[in-house]
């Protein structure tokens, strides 16, 4: 048995593996990618818009004299996405959750088999959802969660393989 992955504790008995990086960061990805659909399903974000009002005032009418009123601001009711846009909000929402599942995936088939396809499409959906949260920051503000999703997947990505090719 090859050791070269293994640290040994003094008053232990035998070498214990080193913690799984790699397993904590998908890990972690796909805990912040389930918060997602399930904040898109009970977080009041989408702020709804009023019809537009028309005037029922007449040209060479003459507005009743009323003296002036400070204007009020109100509190704009405030309803969830799965409530706005329907359930097409929440498969959107479970993207990040997807591709963490999925990078997780590809990696223990990367690492188990030595699989190079596998690391190099790990790589490739971790940065194109890494890109996405950037251009849905710059349009829309859930690129502000969805990057930390891809930020865990590349390190992750970046990790050293935890088992040599010979025990897998």
């Amino acid at each position: 048995m090859n050791t070269a992955n293994v640290v040994s504790y003094p008053g232990v008995a035998g070498p214990l593996p080193q913690p799984h990086v790699r397993a904590w960061l998908v890990g972690s990805a796909t805990a912040v990618g389930a918060l997602i659909p399930l904040a898109a399903a009970l977080v009041p974000v989408v702020t709804l818009q009023s019809p537009p009002t028309t005037s029922t005032v007449q040209p060479g009418d003459v507005p009743p004299a009323t003296p002036p009123v400070a204007p009020v601001f109100r509190a704009a009711p405030r309803v969830t996405l799965l409530s706005h846009d329907g359930v097409a909000a929440l498969g959107l929402a479970a993207i990040p959750l997807v591709v963490a599942l999925g990078v997780g995936l590809l990696l223990w088939h990367a690492v188990r088999r030595g699989s190079r396809p596998a690391a190099l499409a790990a790589w490739t959906l971790a940065i194109a959802l890494t890109a996405a949260g950037v251009v849905g920051f710059v349009t829309f503000l859930i690129g502000l969660v969805v990057i930390p999703v891809g930020v865990f997947l590349i390190v992750a990505c970046a990790q050293p393989a935890s088992v040599p090719r010979e025990l897998a």
